[in-house]
């Protein structure tokens, strides 16, 4: 379980990671930005089933995961 101090840099790294994918998405580097997206994602909700099992709060982290999975449907539109 991660409390305190590891939490936020889990989070702060979660919110680095999405925004990369996003930049690498304008760059037209699809393939790595959809490794990274769903990296970000599985993380993630791994996260969110977690908390939900320990009976803590993860409404943050579902407001961080909607950015992924918005960048996930672009990236899926642009591919089509």
């Amino acid at each position: 379980m991660l409390t305190g101090p590891q939490f936020l840099i889990f989070y702060i790294l979660l919110i680095i990671a999405t925004g990369t994918n996003i930049l690498l998405a304008w760059q037209r580097q699809p393939a790595f930005a959809r490794r990274l997206n769903a990296g970000c994602l599985l993380i993630g909700i791994a996260r969110m089933i977690q908390g939900l099992y320990h009976h803590k709060p993860v409404g943050f982290l579902l407001l961080l995961l909607l950015l992924p999975m918005i960048t996930a449907f672009t990236l899926r539109q642009d591919n089509k």
